[in-house]
């Protein structure tokens, strides 16, 4: 189905080395560099998270899926968060949706769901780097991509 980024992956803290994304139909985690994603993108591959800008480079896509920080990881332990301003050790993202609660995945690869007040709360405070936003008027804004479809009636085929 679709690829939702989680992690930057650097190198000894100064060089992207790549990123860590959660493969929706499976739910493995995947790491691809920079290079696979931009491959992957201009391919048409859906990734959630990333997009690139008129340089081709791959950027966070706050336009589309709301991704407004990221976890960097740049050792197996070390994890900081990419925006500075934000005082914490974990980030969650949205990944879908579970009758009225929404489903997270946190930046060390945890899987949680939660009400709607506790997603509001969080999105506040800034702990969801993206997948949904708090508008103006207080209510949360989901993904298109993340919504649940409306289900489809099959066809019966006449012979």
């Amino acid at each position: 189905m679709c690829k939702i980024v989680v992690n930057q992956v650097n190198q000894f803290s100064c060089r992207i080395q790549g990123y860590e994304l959660f493969e929706t139909k499976t739910g493995e985690i995947i790491g691809m560099t920079e290079k696979d994603i931009v491959k992957a993108i201009n391919a048409d591959e859906t990734i959630l998270g990333l997009t690139l800008d008129s340089e081709n480079k791959v950027v966070l896509d706050s336009e589309s899926f709301f991704q407004n920080n990221i976890m960097v990881k740049t050792t197996l332990t070390s994890m900081h968060p990419l925006n500075e301003d934000c005082p914490v050790n974990i980030l969650y993202t949205v990944i879908g949706l579970n009758g009225d609660k929404y489903i997270l995945l946190n930046s060390r690869f945890g899987r949680s769901e939660v009400t709607k007040n506790k997603l509001s709360a969080m999105l506040e405070i800034g702990l969801i780097q993206g997948g949904a936003r708090l508008q103006e008027n207080g209510e949360i804004e989901i993904v298109e991509v993340l919504k649940p479809q409306a289900t489809m009636k099959k066809e019966v085929k006449e012979k």
